[in-house]
């Protein structure tokens, strides 16, 4: 944002003095002049503002994605895949547009961390489908350990919930 702020106020102060000189000279600017610079101006500030909003929304996708390489070359891929489909950017475009790249092969995801989120989402897989069952996991070790009733019971219950 800071630069946004930095080149409006420099506009504005190129401007005044602009008028500062022309009335200076006896020139006064006409209404249209005036109307034009301002919806000139309004313009300008709402396409900056714009490119602000879309970088932090870029930072934030980033921030999300660690497997995706920061480079500016893959951003560029990243904006070009956008403006070509006239999409606006957001974190939900963003990762449409890293799919596609990344399908296509114009980008390459970081294998360390590809590796490791692909471990955690396996992980997840796992541990959501294990929640989903109505019965009790036995491990090999912890059978060996159990009273025998008990694990024949753990079995017979098996059997009857998975129809074994």
């Amino acid at each position: 944002m800071p630069d946004y702020y930095a080149n409006h106020a420099r506009a504005v102060a190129e401007r005044q003095a602009q008028i500062a000189a022309d009335r200076a000279s006896g020139k006064e600017p006409s209404t249209a002049e005036i109307r034009e610079y301002l919806e000139r101006q309004a313009m300008t500030v709402a396409q900056e503002e714009q490119k602000e909003r879309a970088l932090k929304t870029e930072y934030e996708w980033v921030g999300y994605h660690p497997e995706y390489v920061a480079s500016p070359a893959n951003a560029r891929l990243l904006r070009e895949y956008l403006i070509a489909r006239g999409l606006p950017t957001t974190l939900t475009t963003l990762s449409e547009a890293y799919t596609y790249l990344c399908d296509q092969g114009f980008l390459k995801p970081n294998p360390q961390i590809e590796t490791q989120v692909l471990k955690r989402a396996q992980q997840k897989e796992i541990e959501a489908r294990a929640a989903q069952c109505d019965h009790r996991i036995i491990l090999e070790r912890d059978a060996y350990e159990m009273p025998l009733e008990e694990l024949r019971k753990l079995a017979e219950e098996q059997i009857r919930t998975n129809g074994l």
